[in-house]
């Protein structure tokens, strides 16, 4: 699913990258570029080559990254609701299409949910476009005008 949702992207930013399956899958879809942050220092990481050609890792919070302007943002960092509402305050509005966030169904009790409901009523022109409630929950929100082209 994260490899098809990026396919159509130019750039796509990850917060959030632990063993690297995420990143391994937007590195397999026809994106132009990664940009990837983790505040862990020793988590996966692709080879110099694909590092080179298309991928940066940063080192960093989250919440304070220089998010470029991209096509999505995928979050799976902390996942609780002052970590997500402030990662979607933060650079929420860079991404111009989808916005992914992992593992809202296992950590639905620490408020992910709620976090993003709250985002949405702030940011009216974003809207749910799926929610996945498999694999601990993976939810993608559009945003309007964001010529979409995913079919969940």
């Amino acid at each position: 699913t994260l490899q098809r949702l990026a396919d159509d992207c130019a750039v796509v930013v990850e917060f959030g990258v632990n063993g690297g399956g995420s990143t391994k899958s937007f590195l397999e879809s026809r994106c132009g570029h990664l940009y990837s942050w983790d505040i862990i220092p020793n988590v996966w990481g692709p080879s110099e080559e694909a590092q080179k050609a298309r991928h940066a890792f940063t080192v960093g919070d989250s919440r304070q990254a220089d998010v470029p302007d991209c096509d999505l943002l995928f979050i799976d960092t902390v996942h609780d609701y002052d970590t997500l509402i402030a990662e979607l305050r933060h650079a929420g509005n860079r991404a111009s299409r989808y916005i992914a966030m992992h593992d809202t169904i296992s950590f639905e009790h620490l408020g992910m949910q709620r976090a993003v409901q709250d985002w949405l009523v702030e940011n009216p022109h974003w809207s749910i476009l799926h929610h996945y409630t498999n694999c601990n929950g993976l939810m993608i929100l559009q945003r309007e005008g964001g010529a979409i082209t995913f079919i969940p």
